[in-house]
């Protein structure tokens, strides 16, 4: 193993109570770990046997960093491991999915060749059993995004539905993160990651793609999500939508990839919209008004899924469509 100067990628895995699954994570991880790769465990105050677990992985694999801190929430263990992180690059994998088969070699041969700020995955998903099937990308397409630079690839990307702002489908050039002060926002439960990401995107020039699936994101752990939404989860979607808008109406960028933002933003409302009506009465009675009054977001509907709530919307109204939004949600992973 290399020492820390030749570190080229950091994979940091937050841990919270996965003594289930976190073998199968650092098993998808070892199997293909050659060289030039640090894993950083972050034990976020696990009660089960998580730690047990972790530590005799550390004790085998040199290349395995384990901390333990009093739980404080996942974007605190982010946090803590990307300041400890030695990676010209960084990955995050949450402790209950996998990395696909030759996904480590496949991220540096390109940190190798290209040297760029981001590489963008992509995944399946799983419930147990990982099928996995290789799906080539269009080679053209991929020459084409990695030889321009932003807005350029970035334009690409969208057009192409290569974008993915999904946190553990993208590594990150160490220094694009640290040197914009980029951090997961730890009073922010969820959408932290994807506040991270568009932050990263936004400071990224030079793109480059992996050609075959990168991750595996496990479904439904713990069985069927929960019927009820808390309070927190809708004033985080909330926020996230008013924060991008504010970002939105101020920024001087690219106008193409001003219009791509507005209707993300869009598709992330009609999210909030469902969450509100999987809430209970008294996060209802609070969130309503405020999330009624940006129902105009939905005429930014680009996306089909957007443009179908919209459709549907000014057919059968606001708490009509809300209430539809609900069950579909709750028959879904985001």
């Amino acid at each position: 193993m290399s020492n820390k100067k030749n570190i080229l990628l950091s994979i940091v895995i937050p841990v919270y109570n996965l003594e289930n699954y976190i073998e199968d994570c650092l098993n998808s991880l070892v199997e293909q770990i050659t060289e030039n790769v640090e894993i950083i465990i972050i034990n976020d105050g696990s009660i089960d046997k998580s730690e047990i677990i972790c530590q005799k992985y550390c004790s085998k694999y040199p290349y395995i960093k384990y901390i333990y801190q009093q739980n404080a929430g996942v974007s605190n263990a982010r946090n803590n491991g990307l300041n400890l992180a030695k990676g010209k690059y960084i990955q995050f994998v949450d402790g209950d999915d996998c990395l696909l088969p030759n996904s480590i070699p496949n991220i540096l041969n390109k940190i190798k060749l290209n040297n760029p700020d981001i590489i963008v995955g992509d995944y399946i998903k799983f419930y147990n059993d990982i099928n996995f099937i290789k799906d080539k990308k269009n080679q053209k397409i991929i020459f084409k995004i990695e030889n321009s630079i932003y807005p350029q690839n970035v334009i690409s990307l969208t057009d192409n539905n290569l974008f993915n702002p999904s946190l553990w489908c993208n590594i990150f050039k160490t220094d694009i993160i640290k040197n914009n002060n980029i951090r997961f926002v730890e009073s922010v439960k969820y959408t932290e990651d994807l506040d991270f990401c568009l932050q990263t995107f936004f400071a990224c020039k030079k793109v480059n793609i992996l050609t075959n699936k990168l991750y595996a994101y496990r479904q439904s752990r713990n069985g069927s999500a929960t019927s009820i939404v808390s309070e927190k989860r809708v004033i985080d979607n909330l926020n996230f939508v008013k924060k991008w808008y504010d970002f939105y109406k101020n920024a001087t960028i690219d106008e193409q990839i001003k219009n791509y933002l507005i209707n993300f933003i869009a598709y992330e409302y009609s999210i909030v919209y469902g969450l509100l009506f999987l809430s209970d009465k008294s996060t209802f009675s609070k969130m309503y008004s405020e999330i009624y009054e940006y129902r105009w977001l939905l005429k930014y509907n680009q996306s089909k899924k957007v443009k179908i709530v919209s459709i549907i919307y000014h057919i059968i109204g606001f708490k009509n469509t809300g209430k539809l939004l609900a069950q579909f949600i709750k028959t879904k992973n985001r």
